[in-house]
């Protein structure tokens, strides 16, 4: 959706694998999470963000702040990480950040977002498609973290 609206990608990923598709997809570049120097790296080679949208927080989200751009916004909308630890409020009141937490939007977003959609004729990126008998097959796919898009659980007697 960010491509489609003009924006410059990055995406990181704990998989250089990942990290390749979203630039075959047309991200302008990504890091590795995983590597120690991460957020390092990625401030050398992208010299400051506006947005920033997180899924994860824990411990790596304390090192956002230091890649905005003044002014920045940062939204999350996940915890998979956990708890955000050792974030410097001065970081973010001196670049005046505005962190935003959410997880959906209203009936009437949800309409545009779906006209959006259609409108750039984007293509949601399916990993898999499993009967829903298989859904502990898919959560030990995603628990390893190796899927790439959406895995799909279809109910018996529904077409692909």
């Amino acid at each position: 959706m960010a491509l489609a609206k003009g924006a410059h990608v990055w995406v990181s990923s704990g998989s250089d694998e990942k990290i390749q598709s979203a630039l075959d997809l047309g991200a302008q570049g990504g890091v590795n999470y995983k590597e120690e120097t991460w957020h390092k790296t990625l401030k050398e080679r992208a010299e400051g963000f506006d947005v920033i949208i997180d899924s994860a927080g824990g411990d790596g989200f304390a090192k956002l702040p230091a890649l905005c751009n003044p002014g920045a916004r940062i939204a999350i909308y996940g915890g998979t990480q956990g708890k955000i630890s050792g974030l410097s409020p001065q970081i973010v009141f001196w670049k005046q950040i505005s962190i935003h937490g959410t997880s959906m939007g209203t009936l009437e977003e949800f309409g545009k977002m779906l006209a959006f959609v259609d409108e750039h004729k984007i293509q949601p990126i399916v990993d898999h498609v499993m009967e829903l008998e298989k859904v502990n097959e898919a959560m030990d796919r995603m628990d390893k973290g190796d899927q790439f898009g959406k895995i799909v659980l279809r109910l018996a007697g529904t077409p692909d």
